[in-house]
């Protein structure tokens, strides 16, 4: 018996110019994950959340600031709950950007929610195309986050994102 997570996510985003420099965007993400730790907690858990949220940017593409909020819809099925419980949670982030390069940033992120015991920050550096970007940093999430699976607080972040 293996331990194994699957995390997937898509999702999508609108945004308008209101002011020199300032931007307003509003999305939508569906995330799914399962987690399978039946070898050494007994624990299978499977979570759906649809999460629209809204954001306001300032700033431009050398250097920029964001404040988010949003709405998570969590459905959660685990081991001892078949049938599912339902666990909506606000959020709230705060993150930005400063170019280093043509192409480099150095991005950090904080996030807030009802739900979690820790404030996660993220720390990246992110390639930047006209099309797509590719982050890589990591992410300290402080004791809150830790489990059988996850003994760590610090856990590595690679991203990719194609824009058409």
């Amino acid at each position: 018996d293996l331990n194994t997570t699957l995390i997937g996510s898509i999702g999508c985003k609108a945004s308008w110019s209101i002011a020199r420099n300032t931007r307003v965007a509003a999305g939508y993400q569906f995330a799914y994950s399962t987690s399978n730790e039946t070898s050494t907690s007994g624990v299978d858990s499977r979570v759906t959340t649809h999460a629209p949220y809204a954001v306001i940017t300032h700033g431009t593409e050398d250097s920029r600031i964001s404040l988010l909020g949003g709405y998570a819809l969590k459905h959660h099925i685990t081991t001892s709950r078949p049938d599912g419980f339902d666990a909506p949670v606000s959020f709230m982030a705060l993150g930005g950007d400063v170019r280093i390069g043509a192409h480099w940033k150095i991005v950090g992120e904080a996030l807030s929610a009802q739900s979690l015991n820790a404030i996660p920050v993220t720390l990246t550096l992110r390639y930047v195309d006209k099309s797509y970007a590719i982050e890589a940093g990591a992410m300290l999430t402080g004791s809150g986050f830790q489990s059988s699976f996850f003994p760590s607080s610090i856990f590595p972040l690679l991203t990719a994102t194609y824009v058409w």
